[in-house]
């Protein structure tokens, strides 16, 4: 079965800033109409603005469905959030909603345990080996490069071609965060469940500084088991 892309364009803090306010006041039709007016003034193409405004929604909401309950308390805990809280909590929505970001970011991570910059190119290479070479793949790719110099998490090197992370890790210091970056872990691995120390030391989560413990996992979507080694944690279907 042929992976998708996804993303078409970065995405930015202060659009799915705007979007998270939106959902929590408005219905998912009036939000498209609002977020098309603002956006139109910026972007002018329908076509590619519908594309944004979908890729925002799906964010938070899945796309043009109303926000599940899950996603409301997201977005309650959300909208309460000072500025690091909020992008901790893009970074996993955003993980959350496109497995292609998620592998992606795995990558980058991948390459920052070896040093603190990488090119865009060994990156892109990795994700045409698993999504193919089509110029989706490229747009995906720098969709997820600069979204994450929007969050301030990458910068560029001394070419355009280089990125640099300066290890200004964005530390999550809340048991709702704790569970919600198991979720989003666990929910883009290929297998049935994660050990904890795999969890700890996941690359997709490399922005991120965290510890979880099993006393930390409290969601009644996880199911804990344990044996002589290791403490593992799926989801429950």
């Amino acid at each position: 079965m042929r992976k998708t892309v996804g993303l078409f364009r970065p995405l930015r803090f202060d659009h799915l800033d705007l979007t998270a306010k939106l959902l929590v006041k408005y219905s998912i039709p009036d939000t498209f109409e609002i977020l098309d007016d603002v956006l139109a003034k910026e972007f002018k193409g329908n076509e590619g603005r519908r594309k944004i405004i979908n890729n925002l929604t799906r964010v938070w909401s899945g796309g043009k469905k109303e926000p599940s309950t899950f996603q409301k308390e997201v977005l309650a805990k959300y909208n309460a959030s000072d500025k690091n809280d909020k992008i901790i909590y893009q970074y996993l929505m955003t993980s959350l909603a496109f497995p292609f970001f998620s592998e992606t970011a795995t990558f980058v991570g991948k390459y920052l345990k070896m040093s603190d910059t990488f090119k865009s190119s060994v990156i892109l290479s990795e994700m045409r080996n698993s999504y193919g070479s089509a110029e989706s793949v490229y747009k995906g790719v720098n969709a997820v490069l600069n979204g994450l110099k929007s969050w301030e998490i990458l910068s560029e090197g001394n070419s355009k071609n280089h990125y640099v992370f300066k290890e200004n890790l964005l530390e999550i210091s809340n048991e709702f965060q704790l569970n919600l970056l198991v979720l989003v872990v666990i929910q883009n691995y290929v297998g049935d469940s994660l050990t904890i120390e795999q969890i700890n030391n996941h690359a997709s989560m490399f922005p991120l500084r965290y510890l979880i413990r099993k006393e930390d996992i409290v969601s009644s979507q996880f199911e804990i088991i344990e044996d002589r080694l290791d403490t593992y944690i799926s989801i429950l279907s």
